[in-house]
C-alpha cells in the first residue's frame, strides 16, 4: 500500500541537474547526488509526464497540467456515483462491504448509504506521506505488510540477491510510489553487491517515482547518502528522483528509458491492492505494453489473510491509521474556501474488510448531518467553477479506498489478464504476504473475444499465431517435429500444416476461391486421426498419411501463404456470414489445437524441448509450507438447468454447442469445492496399486513420482519432496476410467455408506458450476500468460470453503457420453464441417469433458456452453475430476 496515482496530467517538460530541483511551468522533477559519475549515462528525461502535487495545490503556482485539489473535491460530491464499481467482482460481493457495515451499524447513527467516492490519492499530501510512513513502522504483528516485504527481500528469504544477480550494467531500475524507500535499499545493496562481484563499469540507473516533491527529496537523499555496510559511497548505483503519477512513470520507460538494456520496474508494498481487480489488469497492461522481452516487474501483493490479521493491520491499536484517514478533510478543507466547510468532528473512520470481494475498504462515516457548500479557496479556480452543495445525512458514508487482497488464483487471472509470466515468486513465513519477478508473457492469449456476429480481429489472430510458432518452431528442438509424442496423433510437423490448411479449406469454400499453395497439402493436412483406443485400425474418416511429411520449411511457407490470406479478408471489412463463420471456425480450430501441442510436449523427452525458451515459473515456498486440507463439499440444492443455447444468440459456437435442451432437472448434490489433487490422486495409485492408471506425464522411480514440467529444472517436479507444491495442484492427464477408479477408491477409503461419490454427469457438472462460480460464467484459466507450472496446473488449488472452478486449470469429466443435448432429431451438423462433431457422437467411446485448462484460449473458456470431449481411455490431456454425490 503506497499511494496511488492522481488523474494523468498533458505533456510537460523535467529538467535535470546535480541534487537539485528544477521547475518548469508548476511541474518538477529532480536528479538526486549521481554515484561515482554515473550520471552522465543515466537518460535524459524530457517531454516527459511531471507532476508534483504541492505545486498543484499552491495557488501561487501554475497548475494548468493537472486538475487542483479543490476541482476534484467538487467534482466528486457534484454527482452521486457511489463506490467505485469493479466489473471483475460479483455486484453482490462488492456489495457485502457496504451490507456489513449496515449491520453493524446502531440505530443512531443509521444504517449505511454510500453515495459519494472521494480518490484515494487525496489522503497523500505532505502530513498523510508523514502519517502512512509512521503506519509502515508500526510493529509487524500490527500492520504485517512492510515486514513480509522486507524479510523476503532480505537475508530470510533472498530475493533481493536472486533479482539483483540478473540485473545487467546500464539497466534502469524505476520504483513507482516508492515512499521512505526502506525495503527498497535492500533491493539496491543486492543490486550493488552483485554489481561489484561482476565488475560493472557502467552503473544502475534508479530512479524514484513519487507525488511529493519533498518527501521524495528526502527519501531519496538520505538513500544516496547512506551506502552498504562497508563501504564508503555507492559504487554502482546512481540515483534520479521523479515526481509525477504512475502513468507519468510510464510515459518514461515509452520514450526516454527505452534504450536501457533492461528496464525493471518496482511496484512494492501491495500498492496493486489501491486498484480495482479491473483496474489493476489494465494498469498491468498499460506497462507490460511499454516493456520488451528483457525487461521485468517486480511485483508485491498481500495474501487474502484472515479477517483478524487484516482488520488490526488496517484499524491499528494505535489509532494511525484513523488519523491518516481523517487527515483527508483536513487536506480537502485547505483548499476549499471559508472556515473548514467540511467540519472534522463530522466524520468518523469506518473500516471494513470485505471478504466475498477479497478486499479491505475504508469510508468516512457522517456522525452529524452536513449541509455545506463547497468552492475553491483560490479565486482565479473559483471563478471557473460552479460552487456545489453538499448535504450529508447522519450515519452516510463517503468512500475513500479500497486494499485488495490476491491469492493464487486472483493473481494467476490478473497476469494472465494483463500478459506476465512469473519467473519467480517468494512468500514470508507465515504465507501472509508474496512477491513475484515477472517477465513480458512469451505467450499470452488474453485477448479479448470478438463481439457477437463479428470476426476474430488481426491482434487475436497475431497472438495464437505467435503462441503456437513459440511451441512448435522454438520451444520444440527442430528434431522433435517428426516426432510423434502421443502413438494416436500425427507428429508435431502435420499441425504445423493442419492449421493453416483447415483455414485456407474452410475460406476457400466460403469464398468460392481456390485453395492456396500446393494441390497436395489439402489431401495431407485438412483432417487429422482420433483412432479408437481399443482397436486403432479404426478410425473416423480423415487426411491421407503420407509415407513422408513435407520438409518443415516447405509447410512454414505455405503456413505463411494462408495467414496472409486471413489478414487479406479480415481486413476487407464486411464479411458474408458463411466467411465470418469460417473465420470463426478457424480461429477457434487454431486455439484448439494449440492446447493440444502444448499436451502433446508434456509426453517428449526433455532433450527434445528447449526449456531455456521458457520463464522458470519458480516459487520459494517455505520448507513447513502447510498441507492442503480435503476439499469442502458444497451443498446444492435440486432444481433444474438448460444445456447448450439457441442458433438464432448471434454468437459462434460448434454444432454440438446448439440446440439448448429442455430444462433437465437435477438432485441434490454435495459436490467437491474443488478438483482432485495431485497428491490425493497419488496416494489413490500408491493404495490401489493401478500402475495402469499413472498420468502419461508422470515418470515413477522407485516408489516415488515425479510429474512433468517445461518449467523446472531437470523437466521434473517430486511429489515426495513437493517441489512447487506439485501436490497441492490438481491432477493433469487422467482418464475417464482413471476418474472412476478414484472415486471407488474415494469411497471405500473416505465415504460411509450409503453415500456414493461419483463422476458428475454433465447436467449436473453445468449446473452446480451455474450456482457456486461467480456469475455463472467460466472464468480465464492462466497457465500460459500467467507462468504456470506447465503440464500440471497454473496455481495450487485451496481448500477454503468457496468453489474453485478453474484454480487448478484443468478441465474436468463428466458422465456423460457426447451426444447432442436432448432430442437427437432436432440436432443439425454444421454444413461446413459437417463431421466435428457427428462422427464421435453416441458412439460409446467418447465422453464429454468441461471447463477449461491452463492452456485454454480465453474465449472458448469464457463460453458457457463449449464443449470437449475424449474417449474414455485418453491420458494425455489437461484434464482432471472433482466428486459429487447425490443427497436425495
Amino acid at each position: 500500500m503506497t499511494p496511488p496515482p492522481p488523474p494523468p496530467a498533458p505533456t510537460a517538460i523535467l529538467d535535470r541537474g546535480r541534487a537539485v530541483v528544477a521547475t518548469n511551468g508548476g511541474l518538477t522533477g529532480f536528479i538526486g547526488p549521481v554515484a561515482n559519475g554515473g550520471d552522465k549515462d543515466a537518460p535524459r528525461i524530457a517531454a516527459a509526464h511531471k507532476l508534483d502535487i504541492r505545486a498543484a495545490d499552491a495557488s501561487g503556482t501554475s497548475a494548468t497540467t493537472v486538475d487542483p485539489v479543490a476541482k476534484v473535491v467538487l467534482d466528486a460530491f457534484r454527482v452521486p456515483t457511489g463506490p467505485p464499481a469493479d466489473p471483475a467482482v460479483p455486484e453482490s460481493a462488492q456489495l457485502a462491504g457496504l451490507a456489513e457495515l449496515a449491520a453493524a451499524a446502531t440505530s443512531d447513527p443509521p444504517a449505511a448509504v454510500c453515495r459519494y467516492s472521494l480518490p484515494s490519492f487525496l489522503l497523500y499530501d505532505a502530513r498523510g506521506l508523514q502519517l502512512f510512513d509512521a503506519i509502515t513502522k508500526l510493529p509487524d504483528d500490527v500492520y504485517y505488510l512492510t515486514g513480509c516485504e522486507a524479510s523476503i527481500l532480505g537475508d530470510e528469504g533472498g530475493a533481493a540477491a536472486q533479482i539483483a544477480r540478473d540485473v545487467p550494467e546500464g539497466a534502469v531500475v524505476l520504483e513507482l510510489g516508492c515512499g521512505s524507500m526502506r525495503k527498497t535499499r535492500l533491493l539496491l545493496e543486492a543490486m550493488e553487491l552483485s554489481a561489484r562481484d561482476r565488475g560493472f563499469t557502467r552503473p544502475i540507473h534508479f530512479y524514484a517515482l513519487d507525488l511529493d516533491r519533498g518527501e521524495l527529496e528526502k527519501s531519496l537523499a538520505a538513500l544516496a547518502a547512506s551506502p552498504p555496510a562497508n563501504s564508503k559511497r555507492w559504487s554502482h548505483i546512481s540515483f534520479h528522483g521523479l515526481v509525477g503519477t504512475y502513468e507519468q512513470g510510464l510515459s518514461a520507460l515509452r520514450t526516454t528509458l527505452s534504450s536501457a538494456p533492461q528496464r525493471v520496474v518496482l511496484w512494492l508494498g501491495s500498492s496493486i491492492g489501491n486498484l480495482t481487480r479491473a483496474a489493476a489488469v489494465t494498469f498491468l497492461s498499460s506497462i507490460r505494453a511499454h516493456t520488451q522481452p528483457h525487461d521485468r516487474l517486480v511485483l508485491g501483493a498481500d495474501h487474502r489473510n484472515p479477517r483478524a490479521l487484516v482488520e488490526r493491520a488496517y484499524n491499528d491499536p494505535y489509532g494511525v491509521t484513523r488519523e491518516f484517514t481523517l487527515n483527508l478533510i483536513d487536506h480537502i478543507n485547505a483548499h476549499l474556501a471559508g472556515d473548514a466547510p467540511l467540519p472534522p468532528r463530522a466524520f468518523e473512520f469506518a473500516p471494513v474488510y470485505n471478504t466475498r470481494a477479497g478486499r479491505h475498504e475504508v469510508y468516512l462515516r457522517v456522525l452529524e448531518p452536513v449541509d455545506a457548500v463547497l468552492a475553491p479557496a483560490d479565486p482565479q479556480l473559483a471563478a471557473a467553477l460552479d460552487p456545489v452543495r453538499v448535504r450529508l445525512a447522519r450515519g452516510e458514508l463517503v468512500h475513500v479506498e479500497y486494499s485488495y487482497k490476491y491469492n493464487d488464483a486472483d493473481l494467476a487471472a490478473l497476469l494472465a489478464r494483463s500478459q506476465w509470466a512469473v519467473d519467480a515468486a517468494w512468500e514470508d513465513k507465515g504465507a501472509r504476504y508474496g512477491l513475484h519477478l515477472l517477465s513480458p508473457a512469451a505467450i499470452a492469449l488474453s485477448h479479448p473475444s470478438p463481439a457477437p456476429s463479428s470476426i476474430p480481429s488481426l491482434a487475436a489472430w497475431d497472438e495464437v499465431w505467435r503462441a503456437f510458432d513459440f511451441v512448435t518452431l522454438r520451444i520444440l528442438r527442430r528434431a522433435a517435429l517428426a516426432v510423434r509424442a502421443i502413438d494416436v496423433r500425427h507428429p508435431f510437423v502435420f499441425y504445423v500444416g493442419h492449421l493453416p490448411c483447415f483455414a485456407d479449406v474452410q475460406l476457400a469454400r466460403a469464398l468460392g476461391e481456390p485453395a492456396t499453395g500446393p494441390e497436395a497439402f489439402p489431401r495431407i493436412f485438412e483432417r487429422g486421426i482420433d483412432p479408437d483406443l481399443d482397436d486403432p485400425t479404426v478410425c473416423h474418416p480423415h487426411s491421407e498419411v503420407p509415407e513422408t511429411w513435407p520438409a518443415v520449411d516447405e509447410v512454414v511457407k505455405y503456413r505463411d501463404m494462408v495467414r496472409e490470406r486471413v489478414r487479406r479478408v479480415t481486413v476487407a471489412g464486411e464479411v458474408a456470414s458463411e466467411v465470418a463463420h469460417a473465420l470463426n471456425m478457424a480461429f477457434e480450430h487454431d486455439a484448439m489445437h494449440l492446447e493440444t501441442i502444448l499436451y502433446m510436449v508434456l509426453q517428449l523427452d526433455p532433450s527434445l524441448v528447449d526449456a531455456t525458451t521458457l520463464p522458470p515459473c519458480l516459487r520459494a515456498y517455505p520448507a513447513d509450507y502447510p498441507p492442503l486440507p480435503p476439499a469442502a463439499s458444497l451443498m446444492v440444492p435440486r432444481g433444474t438447468v438448460v444445456l447448450g443455447r439457441s442458433p438464432d444468440d448471434g454468437v459462434f459456437g460448434w454444432d454440438n454447442e446448439f440446440p439448448a435442451s429442455a430444462p433437465l432437472p437435477v438432485g441434490a448434490l454435495a459436490v467437491q469445492s474443488r478438483p482432485v489433487s495431485v497428491g490425493e490422486y497419488a496416494a489413490f495409485l500408491r493404495e490401489s496399486g493401478r500402475r495402469d492408471l499413472v498420468p502419461s506425464s508422470w515418470k515413477a522411480e522407485g516408489e516415488e513420482w515425479h510429474v512433468r514440467s517445461l518449467a523446472h529444472a531437470g523437466g521434473w517436479l517430486s511429489i515426495a519432496r513437493n517441489e512447487q507444491r506439485v501436490r497441492d495442484h490438481a491432477v493433469s492427464g487422467i482418464s475417464r476410467l482413471a476418474a472412476d477408479a478414484y472415486a471407488a477408491w474415494w469411497n471405500r477409503r473416505f465415504g460411509s455408506p450409503p453415500d456414493t461419490w461419483r463422476v458428475p454427469t454433465e447436467p449436473e457438472w453445468v449446473y452446480a458450476r451455474d450456482l457456486l462460480a461467480p456469475g455463472g460464467e467460466q472464468p480465464v484459466c492462466a497457465g500460459m500468460a500467467a507462468g504456470g507450472v506447465w503440464g500440471t496446473a497454473p496455481m495450487p488449488v485451496t481448500s477454503g470453503g468457496d468453489a474453485e472452478w478453474t484454480a487448478g486449470g484443468v478441465w474436468e469429466w463428466t458422465a456423460t457420453p457426447f451426444a447432442p443435448h436432448g432430442d437427437r432429431d432436432a440436432w443439425r451438423a454444421d454444413p461446413a464441417y459437417p463431421g466435428y462433431s457427428a462422427d464421435f457422437f453416441d458412439d460409446g467411446k467418447h465422453g464429454v469433458v468441461l471447463g477449461a485448462s491452463w492452456a485454454t484460449h480465453p474465449r472458448l473458456a469464457t463460453r458457457r456452453s463449449f464443449r470437449n470431449w475424449f474417449q474414455a481411455g485418453y491420458m494425455y490431456a489437461a484434464v482432471g475430476v472433482r466428486l459429487v454425490k447425490s443427497v436425495e
